[in-house]
């Protein structure tokens, strides 16, 4: 059962020391079907006095589509037992697989009245995010940034 946290950074260490060697970014696509990408880079801290989650996402990629689509995201930060099922996720695309499927991962309800996008049972923790803004990095990068605000902190597996 998730835990609401009383701060959206209660838990901002571990996110940074997973972020290392990836985490996962949760998308819906318009039927509600869950998808989810490996990431191992991103950032958060406070943007225009809301706390964010900004995750690079290049165009081409299944997720950009879903996100840019949505509106809206959720990192999932995996303990280590899943870090199998985040390497899996950056190795295919959720145009050709259903990846929560192949991996026999459960999606699990943010509770935010609105909110599609699920997060993923066991994960340690879920930030749940809405997108306010975008921006692109060109001529250093071809990512476009997602900043999300996050309106839902959740643990999910912490001890």
């Amino acid at each position: 059962m998730l835990r609401a946290l009383d701060h959206p950074y209660a838990y901002a260490q571990l996110v940074a020391d997973r972020l290392k060697k990836g985490i996962m970014v949760v998308s819906v696509d318009q039927n509600g079907k869950p998808n989810v990408m490996a990431a191992s880079w991103g950032f958060f801290g406070y943007q225009w006095s809301r706390p964010v989650y900004i995750v690079p996402v290049q165009p081409p990629r299944y997720t950009h589509g879903l996100i840019a689509q949505s509106g809206e995201f959720v990192i999932s930060v995996q303990p280590e037992s899943m870090d199998d099922d985040m390497l899996f996720s950056g190795a295919c695309s959720g145009r050709d697989v259903d990846k929560f499927q192949a991996r026999g991962l459960t999606p699990v309800a943010m509770p935010i009245p609105g909110f599609k996008t699920p997060g993923i049972s066991g994960a340690l923790l879920h930030l749940a995010c809405r997108v306010i803004h975008t921006a692109g990095a060109k001529p250093l990068s071809p990512h476009t940034f997602f900043f999300g605000e996050i309106v839902g902190a959740y643990a999910d597996a912490l001890p």
